[in-house]
């Protein structure tokens, strides 16, 4: 045990240290009564948009406290750009533009108020049944607002700095791509006069730019310098965001959706060459936000999406997300020949197994019904979905007795035949 002297002395030296604790705050707090010094803020602002801006898209570091960029963090990254001065006065400016941040980890127009924890749960939340919502119509399922609903999967973070699954990209514009005089012009008359009008020209310049013979999203899926053509549509992608971030409550126009979706198309190509590189993730999420803001405009010919969500362990995920473009009210934009018999057989093939005979009786039904529809003509022209019904009902009789009883089995049969008698008609 401590003797009574030496408690004593204990006590004078904590009182000293806190003695010297204040004294050292009073004098702080005296050197700064007014916050950092306006020299420092000015200096950090310039910095960035020296050094910074042209990765970040967001000339005056909003995105930096939008998200909640640590101090730490701006300094580790700065650090690779200025010297340690100079990255900590970057981080006055950006704290000095008092943003409400949102947080690192919150994904910028996930869908719904969560992340569903897994494919059965995002299922149990949508319809309040495991398995296949016996009420469901076609009606009903059309007013489904995608952007309403929790899904399991994530949508790109703002910044990830161990893989490809964000929006940052990791170069600036001109260093992928020459971006030339007409989109150069749109770029700083977007920034001069930051608007809905302004963002969508220099869209539209970006993609008649990128998509010229000799640049940089030119020409076959071969030929395209993958990764390039991946930045520079995920730079765009990132102002595009920002705007509306900056702007909340102003919709998303469709050909920012169209942007945001060609993204997911580019990350696709990089998926495929660098796979062991990236998760599915990268692309399907990139797919998947653009969808959610107009399910009937993406009718996806390679089933990328699809395939990703099935391959991630989201069946009846992906079987919602190809049933809800099938039901879509409107013209399905840029259809195949009757892509809304290939969603059908698509669906059918990435449900669960016991749901599939329910779904395959929702399809023919809905199709048949669908038919009498003025613009289903123009949908099919020159089609032969005829092929597609069969090959659905191929399916349910893949599954077995104890999936599909024999009367139920007779049952969508004769669906079968009345859809192809329907299309017969129809000719």
């Amino acid at each position: 045990m401590a003797s009574s002297g030496s408690w004593h002395c204990a006590v004078r030296w904590r009182r000293r240290r806190l003695h010297i604790l204040g004294v050292a705050l009073t004098l702080a707090c005296a050197d700064d009564p007014a916050g950092p010094d306006p020299a420092i803020i000015e200096a950090g602002r310039a910095a960035f948009a020296e050094h910074c801006a042209s990765c970040h898209t967001a000339r005056d570091g909003f995105d930096l406290a939008f998200f909640g960029f640590a101090a730490s963090d701006i300094i580790r990254r700065g650090v690779k750009h200025v010297d340690e001065p100079t990255a900590r006065s970057i981080v006055s400016y950006i704290e000095s533009l008092g943003v409400r941040p949102i947080g690192r980890e919150v994904a910028p127009f996930q869908p719904g108020r969560a992340v569903a924890p897994d494919d059965a749960r995002f299922w149990g939340a949508l319809f309040g049944t495991s398995g296949w919502p016996a009420s469901l119509s076609a009606a009903g399922l059309a007013a489904i607002d995608p952007r309403t609903v929790d899904v399991p999967l994530v949508l790109p973070l703002w910044s990830v700095e161990e893989e490809d699954t964000d929006w940052l990209p990791v170069a600036p514009l001109a260093d992928v791509m020459d971006t030339g005089n007409a989109l150069d012009h749109a770029i700083e008359s977007y920034y001069a006069a930051p608007s809905g009008a302004s963002l969508l020209t220099l869209v539209a310049r970006f993609e008649e730019k990128s998509a010229a013979p000799g640049n940089v999203c030119h020409g076959p899926a071969a030929a395209v310098p993958a990764r390039d053509c991946f930045e520079a549509r995920r730079w765009i992608s990132a102002l595009a965001a920002l705007h509306f971030l900056r702007n909340p409550g102003e919709p998303v126009p469709i050909e920012v959706a169209d942007l945001w979706w060609n993204t997911g198309e580019a990350a696709i190509l990089v998926f495929l060459r660098e796979t062991a590189k990236h998760p599915r993730r990268m692309a399907s999420s990139w797919l998947y936000l653009a969808w959610t803001f107009a399910p009937h405009r993406f009718p996806d010919p390679g089933g990328y999406l699809i395939q990703f969500l099935v391959n991630d362990g989201y069946p009846r995920f992906a079987a919602f997300v190809t049933l809800r473009r099938m039901v879509s009210v409107e013209p399905i934009y840029n259809a195949l020949p009757a892509q809304r018999f290939e969603d059908a057989l698509i669906a059918i093939r990435s449900a669960p197994a016991e749901f599939r005979a329910d779904v395959a009786e929702f399809e023919f039904r809905f199709l048949r019904d669908w038919l009498d529809r003025p613009a289903a003509a123009a949908e099919l022209r020159n089609a032969e979905p005829e092929i597609l019904v069969r090959l659905i009902f191929a399916e349910v009789e893949r599954l077995p007795a104890s999936l599909v009883p024999e009367p139920r089995r007779q049952s969508l049969a004769a669906l079968r035949d009345a859809l192809l008698t329907r299309l017969l008609q129809a000719r």
